[in-house]
């Protein structure tokens, strides 16, 4: 499935590589869960997994959550281009608004990226 009218962001279905992504890839921690982020460098295509774990809510909640997420990954397709695989571990529980959403994954990957712009 293409998550982007942008070229190249395609969704992560490949178990093996999620479970490599989720193994070895840098985590960001936010109120909402896990971004876990990796840049191969063979690879030319940028694959994205949404991942909702059955303890945040009913398939229906489930499915909304992914629709926000999904919708965030469109507007910010530049603020994770530089890593190739990207995997959004949703683990909250709690009542989702897009809004909070997004305020919360922009300010943990800006802090990332000034993180490791800082550390080169």
């Amino acid at each position: 499935m293409i998550l982007s009218k942008t070229p190249n962001i395609i969704s992560l279905k490949n178990k093996k590589e999620i479970q490599d992504l989720l193994a070895s890839g840098r985590k960001v921690y936010t109120k909402y869960g896990i971004i876990f982020l990796k840049n191969l460098p063979e690879a030319t295509d940028k694959r994205i997994a949404i991942l909702v774990k059955k303890k945040c809510g009913n398939a229906v909640k489930r499915n909304y959550i992914k629709r926000l997420l999904r919708y965030f990954i469109r507007k910010q397709a530049l603020l994770i281009s530089k890593n190739n695989r990207v995997a959004f571990l949703y683990l909250y529980n709690g009542k989702a608004e897009y809004k909070k959403i997004e305020t919360v994954y922009l300010n943990a990957l800006n802090r990332y990226e000034e993180n490791s712009i800082n550390s080169h």
